[in-house]
């Protein structure tokens, strides 16, 4: 079964990257990258928003690095191509992709894709998604979760691509042990581990499989989180409310469901 891979390799990325190139023997990886964006004029309310959060994300990756800092792009053993992000959906990224001839097109930390691309493999295209859709789809997703105090939608699914954000079949959710003192960081670490470990299974049981798995319907509309909304002042906020102890976490259990 060839596999492509499209992913921008954020730490977390590369964990689950890296498990299905280990599984599996026939794999070429889309390394997308987004190319510098042109300057505008300067909003200073803007300027401190986005600078505040550039930082506060720095921190969160720089903890999630040290827990996959083994995990480095040059070492993912299987034919690599590097490709502009904002280039997928185009006819040149459809070119790329139908001549690397993919039965499954698995992605992570990856743009949506167009019809157009999504329907190229032979079998499915399969995204990674670190949210419980279709309560929590679209961008930090594992953050609202925990803003909202939604211990039971803490984790991560697998499913279908389709029209839309994160709305195609599932195929598992993982849910990861939530203990006293869990931080996003934490649980984003917690939720890595589960899907790196799903991701490979679930891949293997399509292989096998004579008919492709339905998965499981999303009948909920649920809510599409975009970047925009998780401004500094949410942050601080939630930040504040943790410290003076509005935010207790709620102990759960790890717990992955398969619909297949």
């Amino acid at each position: 079964m060839k596999i492509v891979i499209i992913s921008g390799l954020a730490h977390r990325d590369r964990e689950v990257v890296q498990e299905v190139i280990r599984n599996f023997s026939n794999v070429t990886l889309i390394h997308i990258f987004a190319e510098p964006k042109k300057k505008t004029g300067i909003n200073f309310c803007n300027w401190v928003n986005n600078k505040g959060k550039k930082i506060l994300k720095k921190l969160h990756n720089i903890r999630i690095s040290r827990r996959f800092r083994n995990n480095r792009p040059e070492g993912l053993d299987c034919e690599r191509i590097r490709f502009p992000s904002k280039e997928i959906n185009t006819e040149k990224g459809a070119a790329l992709i139908k001549s690397l001839q993919p039965d499954v097109l698995f992605t992570s930390q990856a743009p949506i894709l167009k019809k157009a691309i999504f329907r190229i493999p032979k079998l499915a295209a399969i995204n990674n998604h670190y949210g419980m859709a279709p309560q929590y789809r679209g961008n930090d997703t594992l953050f609202w979760a925990l803003y909202y105090q939604d211990y039971e939608h803490v984790g991560g699914c697998i499913h279908y691509i389709s029209k839309g954000v994160d709305t195609g079949n599932i195929l598992a959710q993982v849910r990861p042990k939530i203990e006293k003192g869990d931080g996003e960081a934490e649980l984003n670490i917690k939720t890595t581990l589960l899907l790196a470990k799903t991701v490979p299974q679930i891949l293997g049981i399509i292989q096998k499989s004579q008919v492709l798995p339905k998965g499981k319907i999303q009948l909920e509309k649920g809510r599409n989180f975009k970047s925009s909304e998780r401004t500094l002042y949410v942050d601080i906020k939630f930040l504040f409310l943790k410290t003076m102890g509005f935010r207790r976490v709620e102990n759960t259990r790890e717990k992955i469901e398969f619909f297949i």
